[in-house]
């Protein structure tokens, strides 16, 4: 028990001790290295269409794919602008990424105000009680101007082409892998996916001061967490993955020693809906850390 107690009254403490420019500061460091991650991916996607391009002779096309490379910035400050993919000469391969683009950006900063609004909420509260007026109304500022972005950039995330009348993701299962010790919780939102350690036991991925990365439908995803160390209750970033729908079910898990090793028994996981995540159970009560290989399918897919 004080095994558990002490890193959350650490972890609350932080929180407490947490100033307006704290909040911000952090935030601003989140935003800059998620959106920076995006950019540098994408580009890596349009110099391939610029190289085939160039390939196939069509001068046009390269010209249009480097324009939009050039373009891209490193950092975007208020993606709430649709991206040109009518641009002339540009390889329709080249507008699907950088529509793609524009909607893990704008699920990326939502998922982001949404985790950090709560904090300013907190530390308005706590300002309130303290006597800081200045403060507190600086907070609630702040609150509601991360609560506007997410207004606006709420109807982009979806902004990928997709057939009429078919839900994107309807018949699209996902799959999340990740090394789990112990009581943790896998949160699926319409932005991303993101983990949460409920008790003393390792961060996922750092067993044994391990560092695997996780991974969504076979892509690397290297979660970052609210505080140091590699055990103790936590939360990581939110990996941008738009969903739209949360009417989910769990298709199969499986665990094994290591990945791609030999499959194991564990305690049975369970999933639902909870509020406006649905969250995965994952209680992992065995010894040693495992991975969990989850599947996650639409309701009435086949």
């Amino acid at each position: 028990m004080k095994r558990l107690l002490i890193p959350c009254l650490i972890f609350l403490g932080q929180l407490q001790a947490a100033t307006l420019a704290d909040i911000n500061t952090e935030y601003a460091a989140k935003r800059s290295s998620g959106l920076q991650r995006l950019n540098e991916a994408t580009k890596l996607q349009l110099e391939a269409v610029k190289k085939a391009q160039m390939s196939a002779g069509n001068l046009a096309g390269a010209n249009a794919t480097h324009a939009i490379i050039t373009g891209l910035p490193a950092i975007t400050a208020a993606p709430a602008v649709k991206p040109n993919t009518t641009a002339p000469d540009l390889p329709a391969e080249a507008a699907r990424i950088l529509t793609e683009h524009s909607a893990k950006v704008c699920a990326g900063v939502v998922g982001l105000n949404r985790l950090y609004v709560p904090k300013l909420e907190e530390l308005k509260t706590t300002l309130l009680k303290s006597g800081d007026l200045d403060n507190a109304n600086a907070a609630d500022a702040r609150a509601r101007q991360l609560n506007d972005e997410i207004g606006t950039l709420s109807p982009l995330m979806a902004s990928k082409e997709k057939p009429v009348g078919k839900d994107e993701s309807e018949d699209k299962p996902i799959t999340i892998e990740g090394y789990v010790d112990g009581n943790t919780e896998l949160h699926i939102t319409k932005e991303g996916i993101y983990w949460a350690v409920l008790g003393g036991e390792a961060k996922v991925g750092m067993n044994d001061d391990a560092k695997d990365p996780c991974y969504v439908n076979g892509s690397r995803w290297k979660p970052k967490w609210r505080t140091q160390g590699t055990r103790g209750p936590d939360m990581c970033d939110l990996y941008p993955f738009p969903v739209h729908s949360l009417d989910l079910v769990v298709d199969s898990v499986t665990t094994t020693n290591e990945r791609y090793g030999k499959a194991q028994m564990r305690a049975a996981t369970s999933g639902g809906l909870k509020g406006d995540h649905y969250v995965v159970k994952i209680p992992d009560p065995e010894g040693g850390a495992a991975w969990y290989k989850i599947r996650l399918k639409p309701a009435g897919a086949k």
